[in-house]
């Protein structure tokens, strides 16, 4: 993208004035945004509601618990936005500088916010994801931190410092979960492939790889990915797959005004009478009785997996 395309945001554009170094904001609705980039830190976290992620990668289709890390100079924004609610914590490049002295004693955990990135308008903004629980706690944390530096009562800075730095170290914690497959036991390799393949489909529910590009990915013949994934997973490839896509279907249905035929689209269905008999395989009902029941305490579930 040319540079004359993007908007950079200083930090007196961009958070509260009476917020100091660190400024977290909850934002409903929130439109769509531009390319842009920034002079400061940013860490999103997704709370509701569905938007597509523009970054020099391309589009990613951004879920609930999804954690946004952009560091200052890379540059992203938002389209197709669904009633997308996001919790915004910008922090000041100095007060980064000096959190990672604070955190001396692990350097190497703190380099995801610290280490230089040559080119950084050439490199996208790393997505993370934090499982439900998790997500309950990186939200409490942004909330705490919001509240003491609105409020500034006795004792505000060290709370919303301690509030700071236990998010970041939850940061990190979700990076080390997913670099976790390059430091398995390389005597476990079936482990590994399993543990790669499981997280890139999660990743890149829309996407529609073979048996045989799969197992190129992790160096295994097709025949032998299959057997351990299904060994070790519970279910085979396929019906991994179709369950992460349609519980992204459910969550899209409930939570979007996208048509069903887009939904699906989104999701890497080319016939619409495919996903729909899938969708009703896995829940039960149709994606139209789905949507039509979200608000009702009995709508569709999910089952649970197959030991």
């Amino acid at each position: 993208m040319a540079k004359t395309e993007l908007v950079t945001l200083g930090w007196a554009k961009s958070a509260q004035p009476q917020t100091g170094r660190v400024s977290v904001a909850r934002i409903e609705n929130h439109a769509l945004t531009p390319p842009h980039d920034h002079l400061f830190h940013e860490i999103v976290f997704i709370e509701a509601g569905a938007a597509e992620h523009l970054t020099v990668e391309g589009t990613r289709l951004l879920r609930p618990g999804d954690i946004i890390l952009i560091r200052p100079w890379q540059w992203h924004g938002y389209q197709n936005t669904q009633q997308l609610r996001l919790l915004n914590c910008l922090i000041d490049r100095r007060l980064m500088n000096e959190l990672a002295v604070m955190m001396h004693h692990d350097e190497r955990a703190f380099q995801l916010f610290t280490r230089p990135l040559p080119r950084p308008r050439e490199s996208a903004p790393l997505v993370l994801h934090a499982a439900p629980a998790e997500g309950r706690h990186c939200l409490a944390l942004l909330e705490r931190i919001m509240a003491e530096t609105r409020c500034r009562l006795a004792g505000w800075e060290p709370m919303a410092t301690g509030a700071l730095l236990e998010f970041l170290a939850m940061v990190v914690r979700f990076d080390a979960r997913i670099r976790l497959v390059e430091k398995l036991d390389i005597t476990d390799r079936a482990q590994k492939a399993v543990f790669d393949i499981a997280v890139w489909l999660e990743q890149n529910a829309a996407a529609k790889p073979s048996l045989e590009q799969l197992a190129r990915r992790v160096a295994l013949s097709p025949t032998h990915l299959s057997h351990v994934f299904s060994q070790r997973m519970g279910m085979g490839i396929v019906a991994y797959r179709n369950r992460i896509r349609i519980e992204e279907a459910c969550r899209l249905l409930a939570h979007t005004d996208w048509s069903i035929t887009e939904v699906a689209a989104r999701l890497g269905y080319e016939e619409i009478a495919f996903f729909s008999r899938t969708f009703h395989q896995l829940t039960g009902k149709s994606p139209r009785q789905y949507r039509q029941a979200r608000n009702h305490p009995a709508g569709a579930q999910l089952p649970a997996a197959e030991p």
